[in-house]
């Protein structure tokens, strides 16, 4: 009575696309593997599977000499890997961290592991807890670009997917497109400035007080009569910007220019009925 050989196989796991090692440990002389389907090599002691499914391979080992066999069943697990969507909320005001990615397509109620990288640097894997509608939200995230987002269970590692997060659009400003030239003591006429959208607060600061308003104020400014009390020509120059959500728009200039009035005085002589007199103007 000859014997048969003495077999044994691994049973691995792999995630779905994939490959595992399929090994039997024997004192056969051959090895042979069934089905075909997914193998490297129908043949050898060692062969790599990559089935698409879970599959049970048979392995038959032979003593050549007398023709005996023997044989063992390895079952390559395949784990299917997550297969996610995401969708993004930017944040609601300017430089905060209002914003949130959520995850989804995953399983309910099931503990991921989840990666992803902030402008480029890695954030530390974290367990998350899936939602009983598969999903997972990120929260409290400020605008950035946040790349290679994916989640792992039981060793399969989804698609990794890139969102990027803006902040809102700064208001759009509107300024006259001409400074304002007055002669001292005339009105200005009013200055307006306008924003879209029109909730947006505008703000302006003066660089000269002299001409007889403020160092700052908000919204359009009003008309108001220039004031120049020196010989040269003053000018007062406004920086304008909108804010809106916490957002500010780009800084934009307008000035005010009051050029001085002659300054002269004038004499007052007495004459004689009948004689003349010098009128002089300095």
């Amino acid at each position: 009575v000859n014997p048969r050989p003495q077999i044994s196989v691994n049973s691995p796991a792999v995630c779905q696309g994939d490959s595992a090692t399929l090994s039997v440990t024997g004192n056969a002389n051959t090895y042979t593997w069934s089905p075909a389907t997914g193998l490297s090599s129908t043949s050898g002691a060692t062969v790599n599977a990559a089935p698409s499914v879970t599959t049970p391979y048979t392995v038959t080992a032979t003593f050549t000499t007398t023709g005996c066999q023997n044989n063992a069943t390895g079952t390559v697990t395949v784990r299917t890997k997550p297969t996610i969507t995401a969708t993004s909320a930017n944040p609601t005001t300017c430089g905060t961290a209002t914003g949130s990615i959520t995850i989804n397509g995953l399983a309910a109620s099931t503990a991921y592991t989840l990666s992803y990288s902030v402008n480029g640097n890695p954030v530390a894997p974290a367990s998350r807890t899936s939602t009983a509608g598969g999903s997972i939200v990120i929260s409290s995230l400020s605008a950035g670009s946040y790349s290679n987002i994916n989640v792992t269970l039981n060793g399969c590692v989804s698609n990794a997917l890139n969102v990027t997060l803006s902040d809102p659009s700064a208001p759009q400003l509107t300024i006259p497109s001409s400074n304002v030239i007055v002669c001292a003591g005339n009105p200005t006429g009013n200055i307006n400035f306008s924003a879209n959208p029109t909730n947006a607060t505008i703000n302006w600061t003066n660089n000269n007080t002299s001409i007889g308003l403020a160092a700052s104020g908000t919204g359009s400014i009003n008309s108001f009569n220039a004031v120049n009390n020196s010989t040269t020509t003053q000018t007062a120059t406004f920086t304008v910007s909108a804010s809106a959500n916490g957002c500010t728009s780009a800084a934009q200039n307008i000035s005010i220019i009051v050029n001085p009035r002659p300054q002269i005085s004038v004499n007052s002589p007495a004459v004689c009925q009948g004689d003349s007199a010098t009128l002089s103007v300095t």
